[in-house]
């Protein structure tokens, strides 16, 4: 006889949840390692290929996530995407499964959290990512966790024979599909689940993931939608610095969270992600932004933004806006350049001094308990995270 379950929607933990902290005030992540160009949209890679743009090959891919792995970092993950931006960069054309790479790199890290991405809208049914990630949480010893994204891009919608659904409407297909992922990874005997948009009869999972009671969760919706989803459901709530890319606006959404997760009587960490570009300089460094923003690959840039804010009238390849001014113009270089340089994480560029200082104001001043970082250049600037970064971190109390 199947355990009938009536609980589909959260907040919802059985259990409890996860621990989802370190021994570091400031926990640190590598992000979007794994496709063509990472976070830059800017012809600028072209460069130096191997360094700035084709650095998702594997050979030197699971280098960069061994090396963060070796010094410390607390969690890797990769840039979910299914469909790529084009322009003379080809941005994100090509990219290594978000899902796979967990399991590829389980048997050669020994600390990270390795993290998958699930667009649950994309026709997944929970019982695959419940059954995926207990599998890679219980060979890992409990490194794994998922990232859970409503996907909102029409075209890779397409690509799947899906329907694009309301923002609204996302947010509570997701809310059901992670509350019967928490029942198959905490649950003892086979469920009975009957939802509004996801049905298990018999559900069971074995074996159960190794981290107690259930693999951390993780969103990064900027929304109340996302909000309350993320203070519902997850451990850490990604916290984005655009449109405006200030510190007051993170503050502001780290108050949110917090506040919104009281609500609920759990406990949600704002982590942000950064765009890093580092140098023995502060004026070494920003000499290399100036390059990068000089060489912006516009066309990927405006069709990046276009599908990521809705707006594809007003994409390079489809044409300006009505009134004839570019994308760029229209939103200011600022906002322009915070999307096309770091697909809209906070800008961070500086000597090694520079960088800690500015990670130590996100942790004190806005609440960011952890940082995401992409790199312009993954090589060199994760050694210089170990050889000047994390030393100065350490000093700061933010790191051991």
């Amino acid at each position: 006889m199947n355990k009938k379950v009536t609980i589909t929607r959260g907040p919802f933990d059985p259990g409890g949840q996860p621990e989802s902290g370190s021994q570091n005030p400031l926990q640190m992540g590598i992000f979007a390692w794994n496709l063509t160009g990472g976070a830059t949209a800017s012809k600028a890679v072209l460069a130096a290929p191997d360094r700035y743009q084709n650095f998702w090959h594997w050979d030197i891919a699971k280098q960069l996530v061994l090396t963060a792995d070796r010094i410390g970092f607390e969690f890797e993950l990769p840039f979910a995407r299914w469909l790529g931006h084009g322009g003379p960069t080809e941005f994100n054309d090509s990219s290594l499964d978000f899902a796979s790479t967990a399991g590829a790199l389980l048997p050669m890290t020994e600390q990270c959290i390795l993290m998958s991405t699930a667009h649950i809208t994309y026709g997944y049914h929970p019982m695959h990512f419940a059954k995926f990630g207990a599998s890679i949480d219980y060979m890992s010893g409990g490194r794994w966790g998922l990232n859970v994204v409503c996907g909102w891009f029409e075209e890779e919608q397409e690509m799947f024979g899906i329907v694009n659904r309301d923002h609204a409407q996302r947010y509570q297909i997701a809310d059901e599909f992670v509350t019967l992922l928490k029942h198959l990874w905490t649950s003892d005997e086979p469920i009975d689940f009957e939802g509004e948009f996801y049905r298990s009869i018999g559900g069971y999972v074995s074996p159960k993931p190794v981290r107690n009671p259930r693999p951390i969760l993780v969103n990064a919706g900027q929304s109340e939608a996302g909000i309350d989803f993320a203070t519902k459901h997850c451990e850490w709530a990604f916290c984005n610095a655009s449109p405006l890319g200030t510190r007051e606006q993170l503050k502001i959404y780290s108050e949110r969270i917090l506040e919104r997760a009281a609500h609920y009587r759990r406990r949600v960490r704002p982590v942000t992600f950064a765009y890093v570009i580092m140098a023995d300089t502060d004026e070494q460094a920003h000499d290399i932004a100036d390059w990068v923003k000089e060489e912006v690959d516009e066309e990927a840039a405006d069709t990046f933004i276009a599908r990521a804010t809705g707006k594809m009238g007003w994409s390079g390849a489809v044409g300006g806006s009505e009134e004839g001014k570019s994308l760029r113009e229209e939103m200011g270089d600022e906002k322009y350049m915070r999307m096309a340089l770091g697909l809209g994480g906070y800008h961070v560029f500086g000597s090694p001094e520079t960088v800690a200082e500015e990670f130590r104001l996100l942790y004190e001043d806005c609440g960011m308990e952890g940082v995401l970082i992409s790199y312009f250049d993954p090589q060199r600037g994760l050694h210089q995270t170990e050889d000047s970064l994390l030393p100065i971190l350490r000093k700061m109390g933010l790191r051991q």
